[in-house]
């Protein structure tokens, strides 16, 4: 413990030499908001619909609902104009694409069995 105090001590000191009016509250307050800001990152952008990020880069597409028929593909669970984009063509980044082809918003959510023109 006496170990940590002494390391944490002399972290303290080097800051505080750098930039003299750095305060201990300061420190802490900084800490916890990028704590913060990482968190909800985390929270919002790895949330799609009901599932869990994890599940979406796990789940093996059905084949019925994966299939691409000329330009259309059906839109599976779950799945965003970036999950389409980045099935269908490999980079998920053409969402915006995706998104105009079809006349949606790029926040338009979309419906599982929904059919959506794609050209990569």
């Amino acid at each position: 413990m006496n170990r940590m105090k002494n390391i944490l001590t002399d972290k303290f000191d080097v800051i505080r030499r750098q930039n003299p009016n750095a305060t201990v509250g300061n420190l802490v307050v900084g800490t916890l908001i990028l704590v913060l800001l990482a968190v909800l990152s985390v929270w919002y952008f790895g949330k799609s619909g009901n599932e869990t990020l994890q599940n979406l880069l796990t789940r093996e597409p059905t084949e019925e609902l994966s299939e691409v028929q000329g330009n259309m593909v059906v839109v599976q669970e779950g799945e965003g104009l970036w999950q389409v984009a980045e099935r269908v063509c490999g980079d998920g980044e053409l969402y915006n694409k995706v998104a105009e082809e079809n006349g949606l918003s790029v926040w338009s959510e979309l419906n599982a069995g929904q059919e959506l023109k794609v050209t990569c």
